[in-house]
């Protein structure tokens, strides 16, 4: 028996700031625990939650996207190629097993897959915490730190800081509390990025 082996690929949280996952639709093997706990919730941080892992990494690029999404885009794409890799070492296996022991049912193999998929995806999740954290203390306090004895600052470009879009320059106690519109044209670097 040919067993159904569509994929549905699934990324938690944002497409630039997740791992694609495959899991198979014909399965009836359920998506592991931490992508259907009901514990962490948007308004609700929990580490028992799949979603939490990606949106934590995600919200903590936000105060340094450009240097932070590199290291959580090289991460997802270095893991992506591995489950490639397994995906179609476990599929050949186990269709092969079948072939070579007079066939199994077709709801046996999709059960095995099934299985697989929920381990890898369980087992993907748990690599992303420490990793999420691992961020944090590379780029905490306006710091990249390397290691223990090298760090470099993360600095705003002076053209940014200088703006008077963004207010730091124009700031006082009474205002105004927000930016003044530059009179001057946005420099080269910024026209460029927004063409």
């Amino acid at each position: 028996t040919n067993p159904n082996l569509s994929t549905a690929w699934f990324g938690y949280d944002m497409p630039h700031g997740t791992v694609y996952l495959p899991f198979y639709p014909a399965s009836e093997i359920p998506p592991p625990r931490s992508f259907r706990s009901r514990l962490g919730l948007m308004s609700n941080f929990s580490m028992d939650s799949a979603w939490w892992a990606f949106n934590f990494a995600n919200q903590y690029a936000s105060t340094n996207f450009r240097a932070i999404n590199a290291d959580i885009r090289a991460k997802s794409e270095t893991i992506e190629r591995r489950i490639d890799e397994q995906k179609l070492a476990w599929e050949t296996s186990i269709l092969n097993s079948n072939s070579n022991s007079g066939g199994s049912s077709s709801s046996s193999i999709m059960e095995q897959l099934g299985t697989r998929a929920q381990h890898l995806a369980q087992s993907v999740v748990d690599e992303w915490w420490p990793f999420a954290f691992q961020l944090m203390a590379k780029y905490g306090q306006g710091l990249v730190v390397y290691n223990e004895t090298y760090a470099e600052r993360q600095e705003y470009p002076a053209w940014w800081l200088d703006s008077r879009d963004v207010g730091f320059s124009t700031w006082q106690p009474n205002g105004p509390y927000h930016g003044v519109p530059d009179d001057e044209e946005a420099p080269e670097e910024v026209e460029i990025a927004l063409s």
